[in-house]
């Protein structure tokens, strides 16, 4: 459907503060303190002096909401308009928001005084037929009685004595984070650096100089003003003494209509409900347009309404300013089927067998396994367990597979991802857990579903009881009491821990692929060593009897390989061999590169593997840095190329092909990973990485996966829709699935049907999805119910017409409808240089009280 074009956007002050529009408070601030210490004039004074004010200005403007809504919605002009800068002559952005004037303007007359923008909202009608709008409101003008001095007849002002009359007091300003001394506006006299004693004040201003007072302008709005527009009344607002009073913008706000939208600013979109009967033999509807016409619209019955089809009236939309065109009148139709009632007259199938187009012939393979499965459900109306998990993404599962060259493989381990472990519910809607482990919660006496709170509470209470200084005996039991709040209250440590116990917080903190003990957990919550011996947490995990042990080795780095696999080897499962190339160390040497006493110290890093560079990023400014060492590699250590291994050339490693057997088990997703311990890069001194093989599923022909259910579309035709119909299924396994539609259930465009069980399976739970049937109806094709006698039978068998009351009289106007999508009507040639001149003269404000081509004529009272 057509939507309407939006005006370009003013993003300056956005991209002076380096920030997208969509940027919170919190990120404008930031991004403000950032560049103010980059250009402020006692930090770099080579920055022009107008960039930092700039950034100051639109820092102001972007901190204020008001000021930013103003400006995000009307850019700087309507910003400067509503701030009473329109004949400033800014010369800069500072100057335009703070108010300034540009030293070039010549202009000797008093300063300009604050616009003021009011919203007035209209209803589409009036834009559409144009009216006058009685619009009244307060400003302020100046007192009569005094003439704007404030003092009573006879009566002077004296010098104000908080500013010795000069009207400004020096102050702390804060501009950000910085700080600085500035002239501020006294408050005792309000800048004037007068002041008026209070038995000398005007009776009717109290000495204020000005008086509040209701007035009221009449608005012409002409047909066609679009939302947004804006209207000028020049000099209507507030009169302050030696200033020009500013102007009044009144702001055009549609308001929501209940039949009509208005689309591209020249088309009206209104939908309409029609039953099948109509749809397919014709039909007479009215619409009672915004300026009170009927409009009689008759459709033939050798053009099928199809469902959320579209036609268009020509010339019977909003009319446009600039060039004098209509637009067109865009009907959306939604077509009712029969209810499953209708379908219980005898013989009502058998003739409309008869009179619509015939089904499709179902061709069954002979010799072929079928399941015959029983009919389908209503997949929005059905509750079923499977149905939640299909509306979720499916995440990064892992899934561990043994190195075919060791000797101690490990058993393929299938970690799911965790969304479908919040989704598996039990019979009283509450999460599964797939591996039910409190150790952690009867350490500290709670239970599995205590909140945050009461974990701390019980947390501090064990702390008092068991910290060192009050008890030495029980350091172990605070250490391990530590370690267990350290995990509850963190939440994604502890959803890891209680979906898979300390194992799965294990893989989970970065070392998920086997080779580890518990004693990682420690090492990454604690930052101890990484060894285990005499550490009070061994009587905790089971790891009390390991004694001193020896640091273990750091590992390298994980390769991942994308392996390419179909949706029938996910459905079904299936074993797939890659060969990879990875380097091991070298057996001719073990891994030295030369041979024995033959490493020599780096001279370049001294044997410390990195060396300090400096390098300069702008005028005198110099930066250090580290970077590993070019000639040692990072290793500190070099070998002469004479004394070098004649078989890795002393890079210690040599470059191994070796095949991977992978086997993608049932239920595997997109993204899952499978794991393969210890079978990446090796290196001297170091424990290998893990190759990890990412499935990346191709897109399927026929079949779309969500979650555990598959998604497939079908077209049926319309007497399938309403008569029933058989369908023959291909599943991804191969097997021959026969649907069986009743004819008392019609089904409508864009209905979901659901075949249970018949998904992919879970790997976690064995559950099995659902297949989920998204039906498209064709409708008859053009000049096929010509015969008026079929028409007529055709007729008497459907649902009856909507009754509908056809007014008479000049008021009704008779129309005829084309095609939207495949018509052009002769002012759509034109919409596009029409657009450009809207959008050129779309911020020019029409001024009250001048009569010239295209611009609002207003009066006021």
């Amino acid at each position: 459907m057509p939507v309407p074009r939006s005006r370009m956007h003013d993003t300056k002050l956005y991209d002076l503060l380096e920030v997208s529009p969509d940027a919170t408070s919190a990120q404008i601030a930031k991004a403000y303190k950032v560049a103010a210490m980059k250009y402020h004039p006692d930090r770099n004074p080579d920055a022009p002096p107008e960039t930092f004010k700039e950034i100051s200005a639109a820092y102001d403007v972007l901190k204020d909401e008001h000021k930013k809504e103003i400006y995000d919605r009307y850019g700087l002009e309507g910003l400067k308009e509503g701030m009473g800068a329109g004949n400033s002559g800014a010369s800069s952005l500072f100057d335009l928001i703070m108010g300034g004037s540009n030293r070039h303007n010549h202009h000797h007359g008093p300063a300009k005084g604050v616009s003021k923008v009011i919203p007035l909202k209209v209803s589409l009608e009036t834009l559409y037929n144009g009216e006058t709008k009685s619009v009244a409101f307060t400003h302020k003008l100046i007192c009569k009685q005094c003439n704007g001095s404030g003092c009573k007849e006879g009566k002077k002002r004296v010098h104000c004595r908080a500013c010795h009359g000069q009207g400004i007091r020096m102050g702390i300003s804060r501009m950000g984070p910085l700080t600085f001394q500035q002239p501020i506006q006294c408050r005792e006299c309000d800048g004037e650096g007068e002041v008026i004693a209070h038995k000398d004040k005007c009776h009717l201003c109290h000495g204020n100089k000005i008086i509040e007072e209701t007035k009221s302008l009449d608005v012409v709005i002409l047909p066609g003003f679009s939302n947004g527009k804006k209207i000028k009344f020049r000099g209507e607002n507030d009169q302050l003494p030696g200033i020009e009073a500013g102007d009044i913008y009144f702001l055009i706000e549609q308001e929501k209509h209940s039949v009509f939208e208005r689309i591209n600013e020249y088309d009206l979109l209104t939908k309409m409900k029609i039953n099948i009967n109509e749809s397919l033999t014709g039909f007479k509807r009215t619409i009672q347009h915004l300026d009170g016409r009927h409009v009689l619209i008759q459709h033939q019955p050798d053009h099928p309404i199809i469902p959320n089809s579209m036609k268009k009236i020509p010339n019977q939309g909003m009319i446009s300013m600039e060039t004098h065109h209509t637009g067109d009148l865009i009907i959306q139709f939604d077509v009712e089927f029969p209810p499953i009632s209708f379908f219980q007259h005898p013989n009502i199938i058998q003739q409309l067998e008869s009179i619509l187009p015939p089904k499709p012939t179902l061709n069954v393979p002979s010799g072929v396994n079928l399941d015959e499965t029983s009919s389908m459900i209503d997949y929005k109306s059905e509750s079923h367990p499977n149905k939640h998990r299909s509306q979720k993404a499916s995440n990064d599962s892992t899934e561990e597979n043994g190195g075919d060259g060791d000797d101690d493989d490990d058993d393929d381990q299938y970690v799911d991802d965790d969304d479908d472990d919040e989704d598996d519910e039990d019979n009283d809607g509450q999460p599964k857990i797939a591996m039910p482990d409190s150790q952690l919660y009867d350490l500290l006496g709670v239970a599995r579903a205590a909140s945050e709170q009461e974990i701390k509470k019980a947390y501090h209470k064990l702390a008092k009881t068991h910290h060192p200084d009050k008890n030495p005996e029980s350091a172990e039991k605070f250490k391990e009491i530590s370690f267990a709040y350290q995990v509850l209250t963190d939440v994604n440590k502890r959803r890891i821990y209680d979906n898979y116990g300390l194992e799965g917080l294990k893989e989970g903190g970065g070392n998920s692929g086997g080779g580890g003990n518990m004693a990682d957990i420690l090492g990454q919550f604690f930052g101890g060593d990484s060894s285990f011996g005499g550490h009070p947490f061994g009587g905790l995990f089971g790891h009390s009897n390991m004694g001193g042990g020896r640091p273990r080795r750091r590992k390298g780095d994980d390769i991942a390989h994308p392996l390419k696999v179909t949706l029938e080897q996910l459905y079904k499962g299936d074993t797939s061999a890659l060969e990879i190339s990875r380097k091991v160390i070298c057996s001719t040497c073990n891994g030295v590169g030369g041979r024995e006493g033959a490493k020599q110290t780096c001279t370049s890093c001294r044997g410390q593997g990195i060396q300090i560079v400096t390098r300069q990023i702008g005028p005198n400014m110099m930066q250090r840095m580290q970077q590993v060492c070019k000639d040692c590699s990072g290793e500190g250590e070099i070998i002469n190329e004479r004394d070098r291994c004649k078989n890795c050339h002393g890079k210690k490693t040599v470059d191994q092909k070796k095949k991977l057997e992978i086997v993608i088990s049932p239920g595997s997703k997109h993204e899952q990973q499978v794991r393969f311990p210890g079978e990446s890069d090796q290196a001297p001194n170091m424990e290998p990485g893990d190759v990890i093989i990412v499935l990346q599923q191709e897109p399927h022909a026929v079949f779309q996966r969500n979650g555990d259910n598959l998604i497939m579309k079908h077209k049926i035709n319309l007497v399938e829709s309403l008569c029933g119909f058989k369908l023959v299924l291909t599943h991804l396994d191969g097997r021959k699935i026969i649907l069986k539609h009743p004819p008392n259930d019609p089904i409508a465009p864009e209905t979901y049907r659901c075949l249970k069980g018949q998904g992919m399976i879970n790997m976690r739970t064995h559950d099995t999805g659902d297949l989920i049937i998204q039906f498209d109806v064709e409708f008859p094709s053009e000049k096929s119910l010509t015969d008026p006698q079929v028409l007529k039978h055709l007729e008497s068998l459907l649902p009856k017409r909507s009754h509908v009351d056809i007014p008479q009289g000049e008021h009704v106007e008779e129309v005829h409808m084309i095609d939207f999508h495949t018509t052009k009507s002769a002012h759509d040639d034109r919409r596009g240089n029409r657009r450009e001149a809207y959008e050129a003269g779309g911020d020019s404000d029409d001024e009250g009280g001048h009569a010239q081509p295209g611009v609002q004529a207003c009066r006021s009272q």
